[in-house]
């Protein structure tokens, strides 16, 4: 039966939704610490274009981590670029007895890195990071990642999170058994390191591999990424690492491959498993000198690119069946991060329906 709109639970919808949209509007209040007259005044200006935000600024003080926590704000964002002024609070959280406290409503400010004494605050106490300066459009993801992982903490019981916030992506977790891998990869972000990371379709590899990219000191350059599955491998060596006219039957222009495209950038190379023998081997040499040469070309080409790998598969069992070289394999599972599956992970389910329904 279809409801009308004098209906008293049409009514009530209406209301509610009134409401809702009131207490939304009441609700996105946020203060600026800084002491940085220009941040103040683009940032300010920024939020309340993107993020429908009311902005009050403060200037620096020697605010403890319990006043900041227990604000009458939405957010409070702190200029954490130089670390100037909020070494106190570092060194208050490093001697805290909870040290696992998050700052729900805390989202600290940096530029293209944060400095590697203050990581630990970043990863384990503030809600996100805002690179600044970031891209239009992208402060409001950062700012409701952050609200949404609040709420969902209430939902989820009081189990603690990990947010990992870049310029475009975010990622959130309740789940224990992922902090570790969190908060390494956070780390990881921003050193030179090449990363393998296993587990399911729908894990969040690829999320994750793009956040990786966006904290680290390569944000600016190019992020390409190659589904190696999605293409037959005699045409994988023209897709990674081009080819010259003619090197090949309908090769009629010179084509560049991604690894030279994304120069001083990243690759991500999604399902790295299905790689045959033969380009393993020249993957293994560009990880090893950066060099390689195009299909069909004698001109060895050097290059400094970043290389994220994703396998849907145990890359172990395939050494074990002379499927995978051992030696790629040992170069990669340096630095290895497995991730659970979804239905090992329900309090995540959580988070990310919130975060559907709100994007609608």
């Amino acid at each position: 039966m279809r409801r009308t709109k004098n209906s008293p639970s049409a009514r009530a919808v209406a209301i509610a939704d009134a409401k809702t949209a009131g207490d939304e509007a009441e609700r996105r209040k946020a203060c600026l610490i800084t002491g940085d007259p220009q941040l103040a005044e683009e940032l300010a200006l920024v939020l309340k274009h993107e993020a429908q935000c009311h902005v009050t600024r403060a200037a620096m003080a020697n605010c403890s981590l319990e006043q900041l926590a227990s604000a009458p704000f939405d957010w409070l964002l702190l200029d954490l670029r130089n670390g100037e002024g909020w070494e106190h609070l570092r060194q208050e959280w490093e001697n805290s007895a909870n040290r696992r406290k998050r700052l729900a409503t805390v989202v600290g400010i940096v530029e293209s890195g944060f400095p590697l004494a203050w990581a630990p605050l970043a990863d384990h106490a503030l809600a996100g990071t805002l690179r600044w300066p970031m891209e239009n459009g992208k402060i409001r993801d950062v700012l409701d990642a952050s609200s949404r992982a609040d709420r969902s903490e209430h939902l989820c019981g009081n189990t603690g999170y990990r947010i990992l916030a870049g310029s475009n992506h975010v990622f959130a977790t309740y789940m224990p058994s992922l902090f570790l891998v969190i908060d390494e990869l956070a780390i990881a972000a921003r050193h030179n390191y090449n990363i393998l990371m296993t587990g399911e379709t729908g894990t969040g590899k690829t999320t994750l591999a793009k956040l990786i990219h966006e904290l680290s000191p390569r944000s600016k350059a190019r992020l390409l990424t190659v589904s190696c599955g999605a293409l037959p491998n005699d045409l994988m060596g023209s897709e990674l690492f081009g080819h010259v006219k003619g090197a090949f039957t309908g090769a009629d222009r010179e084509k560049i491959g991604k690894f030279q495209l994304a120069d001083g950038g990243t690759v991500v190379l999604e399902e790295i498993d299905t790689l045959d023998l033969i380009q393993q081997a020249k993957l293994l040499r560009v990880l090893e000198t950066g060099e390689f040469e195009p299909v069909g070309s004698n001109e060895t080409i050097r290059v400094n690119t970043r290389v994220i790998v994703t396998s849907n598969v145990d890359l172990e069992s395939l050494v074990a069946s002379n499927r995978f070289r051992a030696d790629l394999y040992f170069r990669l599972s340096q630095l290895k991060f497995e991730l659970p599956p979804l239905r090992k992970r329900l309090r995540d389910v959580v988070y990310l329906a919130m975060n559907m329904i709100e994007k609608g």
